[in-house]
């Protein structure tokens, strides 16, 4: 292959194979939402003489007239050309930034966010005065921008049509409007679900067609960059009525019940006729998809089928047959334990049927509506009994066609307190002088009568009611309370409450690490003694009056004392509470 280069001999540029201006690479890829710089690069000589007075146009999408070029400017480093401009696409104009600096040579831009309409050609035109040279040169350098992008305009076509019949042809087609780089995959759909096997080319073929291919179709074409996936296409293949069947309720079927058969079907398109026929007859009784019957008697018993038509073809359904009964009736329940019931105990409860056909063959217990027993032959019922006031009973009686339930009936099971709890009021720490009450609540207890006892560590109090009211804590109230309620079944006991009295520094007092006489040079510690709660933590030490205010910790330490440190120390203490004194300490300080 021979390479030929066309030099064009313009007026005021200069064509020689000297780059001036340089881009490269200037051939360029990059994907949708990225940015990319376009590398450029001016030297500063030509031909031996200095290039001065630059200034530099970058172009997107440029033309030449056979003098100059124009286009949509992106960059412009002088007005001089104004008169070149083409209206600025906005959004490319904002993107585009120059990334050089002209007195460096370096006249490189940056484009971000890109977008599939920056494809395109792009070009640096540049001027400038060579060195005892007074005419204006100038040079160009194209540069070329490739957008890289998932597969676009993706589209579904069926052949012949969307509509068909079943047993024939349909041939479906993924069409690609634009991508780059090239397709490498396609991929299927039906109604959302990937295909079995992913099918690898554009077209899908389905020979013969059921009336299981329905459904909504789409494809996805996929390059190196991404999937795009074409709308749903919806194929609707027709077949006469097939499957006809008679749907009725799964139930037995009683007396005097509201009753509907259903033709059932699969058919496409919709059926159009029905028809309905008890089997020992020839007349049509029905023209509906259902046939109803308001209240069903034991002569409506027998053979039922029903058709179905619809424009390609009908179908006949199977037969079916109806049999009337009924279930229990006259059902009571009774009680037969002596009242009251306690919790704990057993009920016995006993379920009567008046008559039912077929006959009853089991039994069940339901409280509150919930079932509470397993299923019996017999009658006679237990359970335990469970705590509650006004707990309701009914059972239900069973045969092969269904249940029937009792009236309800309300049974009162006496039980001790439930859930006692000691409660404080009000919460949060407790501070010496406040006032506190101390409440025994009782969540639930049948009889509702009952009395109450309270005790401190474990020690019975003098306080009979509900309530225990402390109406000034003090330090020594700190201790677990609980209470006891009693009702006429039984006691229960909360669990202990601790309290925790909160005070102030007390017994606030100074004293000194010796005893024997403190000499000139020795190391003297004196320590800020106290009771609190919560502990103090802030201290304040005093010398003959004034504050020591380096020292805020309970020691106060004085080390190599000296004479003239003589004097009274007295120290505070503080907590969250309150703040309290000692009393001064003399500190006598001898020579040696």
């Amino acid at each position: 292959m021979r390479c030929f280069f066309l030099l064009l001999f313009l007026d005021g540029c200069l064509c020689t194979n000297e780059k001036t201006l340089t881009i490269e690479p200037h051939y360029l890829a990059g994907w949708k939402g990225s940015c990319i710089l376009i590398p450029c690069q001016i030297k500063y000589t030509y031909s031996g003489r200095r290039l001065n007075n630059i200034s530099l146009i970058w172009y997107f999408d440029p033309s030449y007239d056979g003098k100059e070029y124009t286009g949509t400017i992106l960059y412009n480093s002088s007005r001089t050309s104004q008169k070149h401009v083409i209206p600025t696409i906005a959004g490319l104009q904002e993107r585009a930034t120059f990334a050089g600096n002209l007195s460096e040579r370096n006249c490189s831009l940056k484009i971000s966010q890109l977008q599939k309409s920056d494809d395109g050609s792009y070009g640096a035109r540049l001027y400038g005065i060579l060195e005892n040279d007074f005419s204006k040169k100038k040079w160009y350098h194209p540069a070329s921008l490739n957008i890289l992008d998932a597969p676009k305009g993706v589209e579904l076509r069926a052949d012949p049509g969307t509509t068909l019949r079943e047993g024939e042809k349909l041939s479906l087609e993924c069409l690609v409007n634009s991508t780059y780089p090239d397709v490498l995959e396609y991929q299927w759909w039906k109604n959302n679900d990937l295909t079995n096997g992913m099918i690898h080319g554009s077209r899908m073929n389905i020979d013969p067609l059921g009336g299981h291919h329905s459904g909504h179709y789409k494809c996805g074409a996929r390059n190196g960059l991404g999937t795009t996936e074409s709308e749903e296409l919806p194929i609707d293949v027709q077949y006469p009525p097939k499957e006809t069947k008679i749907q009725f309720p799964s139930r037995t079927i009683e007396e005097n019940d509201a009753v509907t058969l259903e033709c059932s079907f699969t058919a496409n398109p919709p059926i159009t006729k029905y028809e309905w026929y008890k089997h020992s007859e020839s007349n049509v009784i029905g023209s509906q998809r259902e046939l109803h019957f308001q209240a069903i008697q034991p002569n409506d018993s027998g053979t039922y089928y029903c058709k179905a038509y619809n424009p390609i073809d009908e179908a006949k359904s199977s037969l079916f047959t109806l049999d009337v009964l009924y279930r229990p009736k006259d059902v009571q329940l009774a009680v037969l334990n002596s009242q009251p019931i306690k919790e704990g105990q057993t009920i016995q409860f006993n379920c009567s049927v008046g008559s039912s056909n077929p006959r009853t063959n089991w039994y069940k217990l339901l409280e509150n509506n919930v079932v509470r027993t397993r299923p019996a032959e017999s009658s006679l019922i237990t359970s335990p009994a469970k705590p509650g006031r006004a707990t309701t009973y009914h059972c239900d009686a069973c045969n092969n066609v269904g249940c029937t339930s009792s009236p309800r009936i309300s049974v009162n099971v006496h039980f001790a307190p439930k859930n006692v709890k000691a409660v404080r009021d009000p919460p949060g720490p407790i501070k010496e002088g406040a006032f506190l009450n101390l409440s025994c609540q009782v969540e639930a207890a049948n009889p509702e009568e009952m009395t109450y006892r309270w005790s401190k560590d474990q020690q019975p109090l003098d306080a009979k009611g509900a309530t225990l009211i402390l109406q000034e804590v003090a330090p020594g109230d700190s201790g677990s309370y609980s209470c006891d309620a009693t009702n006429s079944v039984g006691t229960t006991a909360s669990r202990p409450l601790q309290l925790n009295v909160q005070y102030g520094p007390r017994s606030v007092s100074v004293t000194v690490d010796t005893k024997e006489a403190i000499i000139e040079g020795n190391n003297v510690l004196l320590r800020c003694e106290n009771d609190a709660k919560p502990p103090s933590h802030s201290y304040k030490w005093y010398w003959n009056g004034e504050e020591i205010f380096q020292k805020t910790s309970d020691v106060l330490e004085l080390q190599k004392v000296e004479v003239w440190q003589s004097g009274d120390y007295f120290c505070t203490a503080s907590n969250e509470i309150s703040e309290n004194e000692s009393q001064s300490v003399a500190l006598i300080v001898s020579c040696e």
